[in-house]
């Protein structure tokens, strides 16, 4: 097995598994990733805590935010354009 991959059953794979841990007011700008698909795992989010901001595909003057709380896990593709607000 390669270091930087995890395999998982039926054969999901990992790839570049990192973290970012926010402290008040941070933030991070609008991106894509790359490969096929992305996620986020809300490890510590208080409940007034600002959710991922995700743009429309076909209106990206528009935003949405999907209804997550701490311990969730969103998988959505990579070619989605997202930030974490402050």
């Amino acid at each position: 097995m390669e270091n930087n991959w995890l395999r998982l059953q039926k054969g999901v794979k990992m790839h570049d598994i990192w973290f970012q841990q926010y402290i008040t007011n941070d933030t991070h700008t609008w991106h894509v990733h790359d490969k096929a698909y992305t996620g986020t795992y809300y490890l510590e989010l208080p409940k007034d805590g600002p959710k991922t901001q995700f743009l429309f595909p076909h209106n990206l003057k528009k935003a949405f935010t999907v209804d997550v709380e701490e311990g969730d896990i969103i998988f959505f593709p990579c070619s989605l354009i997202h930030r974490s607000p402050p």
